[in-house]
């Protein structure tokens, strides 16, 4: 899937605005006749194309951010819809299992960057709390197939977690559970991604910055997507196959995991929802209990 060669508009070579959004714009009209039915053996070929098309707009991001340039409302308003087309076409993209998923990946990180880069200089909080969710949900379709670009994704989007919180909280409740559950997602995103890449200092940090008051905010089914990572980090943790590390410091990694998941579960309300959660944790008390009885932990 060709691409075109990029226009430079300026003396020193470099590209302006107008220019980048030419080339997304053609970009976008060689690969989207394309979506809507990707075979596997085109996957790869439509995958890049997409990349293409995110790193462009991400370029015209931070030119547009680091220039005194105006940029036409035109501009920001197209790339915004497209984004949005994007995105939305990765939901639906999301209920075929035929899809391949580096595509449904790639198609999710385009909208996203196309979208931020139809972002408003000054963002409200409302803007802020959607573009940190898009940010979670490009990392976690990334965690399968590229953990390094779901880390990227999720660390680029540090900043808008930055600006969200300095931001004054809401009184409106839903407004409020909004915010935290954007927050906490990021957090679980940040720690899946980083335990994907081995990183277990920086998957811990983002565990511990998931805090009660933010869970006590957020939906049954919103918490225990948060318990399932802790749970799924600490059972690799005391099964990976690893003949160097001894059982005492696989338990030793593990534990903390898996009592931060248990904790979580026993502040719940008992909505039935939480069932699946418990019995998961409950089993698991005992394996790790046995770890720990056996090894110089105890």
């Amino acid at each position: 899937m060709p691409g075109k060669r990029r226009k430079m508009d300026d003396a020193s070579g470099k590209p302006s605005l107008e220019s980048l959004f030419e080339e997304i714009r053609a970009s976008l009209a060689i690969v989207k006749p394309v979506l809507a039915q990707v075979e596997q053996k085109e996957a790869r070929d439509v995958a890049q194309a997409l990349h293409s098309i995110a790193k462009l707009a991400e370029s015209f991001t931070k030119l547009r951010n680091a220039s005194d340039e105006i940029v036409a409302e035109t501009f920001i308003d197209q790339l915004d819809v497209e984004g949005v087309g994007l995105w939305n076409m990765s939901i639906f993209m999301a209920k075929n299992d035929d899809v391949p998923t580096e595509v449904f990946a790639a198609v999710r990180y385009a909208g996203f960057r196309l979208i931020e880069a139809g972002l408003d200089a000054n963002p409200s909080q409302q803007v802020l709390v959607t573009i940190l969710e898009l940010s979670s949900k490009v990392g976690m379709a990334f965690a399968a197939v590229d953990a390094e670009l779901a880390d990227e994704v999720l660390t680029n989007a540090a900043s808008y977690e930055r600006s969200l919180n300095v931001l004054p909280h809401s009184v409106d409740p839903s407004a409020a559970q909004n915010r935290a559950r954007a927050t906490v997602v990021y957090y679980t995103s940040r720690m899946e991604a980083a335990w994907k890449q081995n990183n277990l200092d920086v998957a811990t940090y983002m565990q511990k910055k998931i805090n009660d008051h933010q869970l006590e905010l957020l939906l049954p089914r919103d918490v225990e997507f948060v318990v399932s990572k802790l749970v799924e980090i600490g059972v690799s943790l005391l099964k990976r196959k690893d003949d160097n590390e001894a059982d005492a410091r696989k338990a030793q990694n593990a534990i903390p995991w898996l009592q931060r998941a248990l904790t979580i579960v026993d502040k719940s309300s008992g909505d039935p929802v939480w069932l699946s959660g418990r019995r998961v944790c409950r089993t698991l008390l005992p394996v790790y209990q046995t770890y720990k009885n056996n090894s110089v932990l105890s």
